[in-house]
């Protein structure tokens, strides 16, 4: 029988909430029956972007590993493609520009040709390397590019929806033009040249600089997408709020109203449901924190799942006292593989290999993959999953100071047992001691030795703790018997 696995979570009722308020958006500038070419590029728009929001809630609906989420992740990519080399001319073009602006169309031309090489190169890189973003200087290069294109569209509709307002205060002799629509839109020759300098050299530095905070770990990527998905809302609402305040249709009062309040409820729900997320995670949170000197053993249940066993330990170094085995050398970026002596059964799935990662996580079948992890995608083991990094070395160590902070592995017959040993936190700075037990019969014990005092769960791991457990990488809920 044929099954077509889909999830719904927060950000796909997110995404299908502002589908509707789009449609409803779209429909109400069709029915406008307007001959003005500046509503019908901005009705055109609003019908693209239906379709890709579409395109993402299938994507993310999509269950791994399923050759339709594959072909949805292109179908995505492709179409991003070429509504951003529509997008930017068709800005340029909204308001009827004269031959004084011919200019400004070519640095848009520009700009566009530059951002739809980068996504060509980012769906090649996504095609490459199976979905493993930021993995490659390719990679983000191509990403900084698409955020570039994306701030730059966004100045230059802000501009023009600023450029109506002005327009209407000129002609109809009310109103005052204020300090930020001559800023916009100066009258002088050089001063729209250095204005057009300014606003290329604040996006560039607004992407490569939000692209240096993840870099120095300033910010995590969930931070920033976070961020990034609020100055989008906000720059739609913006741009919607002025361009139908001073739209040039002979309409009543009430048509403009209910335009406007459109734009604000979509403004609303996507500011509402990123902000609302953290209420909803919160009811997925265990009331229980991670303590030092406890550990905890997942044990498989014929039926599926695990029963769940919490026990002190007697002495906070005890799974210590054996040896520790062999050091692993963990990069900052993707994971060390380490094949299994056995096959090791998770969640019904033979499993012959993990992939241990800094940050106290274990992966399955691949590496730690950001898109997937969120969703629910990939089968993980976290003993302690946050923001960590070995202590670092003097540059002539001895072998002995390399024992003292690091991961490492030991191998036994029925049994393999990685170890964090004193990981330092990126927040705080405190010490982390912990390991995982992976036994042949599918058995997960999880030793947390001396923690840091100051976790918590965050959404956000550089500033706390953001899992501790087992995810199947399915998307489905499993019988948990707590002890």
């Amino acid at each position: 029988m044929f099954e077509f696995p889909v999830v719904i979570n927060q950000i796909a009722l997110s995404l299908l909430t502002q589908i509707v308020l789009f449609l409803a958006f779209g429909v109400y500038l069709f029915k406008l029956s307007t001959k003005e070419t500046a509503t019908r590029y901005v009705t055109i728009i609003a019908f693209l972007l239906i379709i890709l929001y579409l395109l993402l809630l299938v994507e993310i609906g999509l269950v791994y590993p399923t050759p339709w989420r594959r072909t949805t992740e292109i179908a995505v990519w492709i179409f991003m493609l070429v509504l951003n080399v529509l997008l930017v001319p068709t800005s340029y073009r909204i308001f009827q520009p004269t031959s004084a602006r011919q200019r400004e169309e070519v640095i848009a031309t520009r700009f566009t040709l530059l951002s739809a090489g980068g996504l060509a190169i980012g769906a090649i890189i996504l095609l490459w390397k199976q979905g493993i973003w930021f993995q490659s200087g390719i990679g983000l290069l191509a990403t900084a590019y698409s955020t570039m294109m994306f701030l730059w569209n966004s100045v230059v509709m802000l501009r023009r929806s600023i450029f109506l307002s002005r327009a209407a205060a000129d002609s109809g002799g009310v109103g005052r033009i204020t300090w930020y629509q001559a800023l916009l839109h100066p009258c002088e020759g050089p001063a729209r040249a250095l204005r057009d300098l300014g606003l290329v050299l604040t996006v560039v530095l607004a992407v490569f600089g939000v692209v240096l905070l993840w870099i120095v770990e300033a910010a995590s990527v969930a931070y920033l997408l976070s961020a990034l998905s609020v100055l989008m809302t906000l720059t739609i609402f913006c741009v919607g709020l002025i361009y139908l305040n001073h739209i040039s249709e002979p309409t009543s009062i009430l048509v403009k109203l209910v335009g406007i309040a459109l734009i604000t409820m979509m403004a609303t729900f996507s500011i509402s449901g990123i902000w609302g997320t953290t209420l909803v995670e919160n009811t997925y949170r265990p009331a229980v924190q991670p303590r030092s000197h406890q550990q905890v053993r997942y044990q498989p249940l014929k039926i599926g799942g695990y029963r769940v066993e919490t026990m002190a330990l007697d002495n906070a170094t005890a799974f210590l006292a054996q040896a520790l085995g062999e050091p692993l050398h963990v990069g900052d970026s993707g994971g060390k593989r380490v094949d299994l002596p056995f096959v090791f059964p998770f969640y019904g799935t033979a499993q012959t290999a993990v992939f241990v990662h800094n940050n106290g996580l274990l992966t399955f079948d691949q590496p730690y993959d950001y898109q997937r992890f969120v969703m629910h995608a990939q089968p993980a083991i976290a003993p302690l999953l946050t923001a960590l990094r070995p202590l670092p070395h003097a540059p002539m160590s001895s072998p002995q100071d390399d024992m003292q902070s690091g991961l490492f592995v030991r191998y036994r017959a029925n049994q393999v047992m990685i170890t964090w040993l004193n990981m330092q936190s990126i927040a705080t700075g405190e010490l982390n001691t912990f390991q995982v037990q992976l036994e042949s019969d599918g058995t997960v014990t999880i030793r947390h030795g001396a923690l840091a005092t100051t976790y918590r769960y965050s959404n956000d791991p550089l500033t706390g703790l953001w899992l501790v457990g087992l995810l199947p990488g399915n998307h489905t809920p499993v019988p948990v018997m707590q002890t």
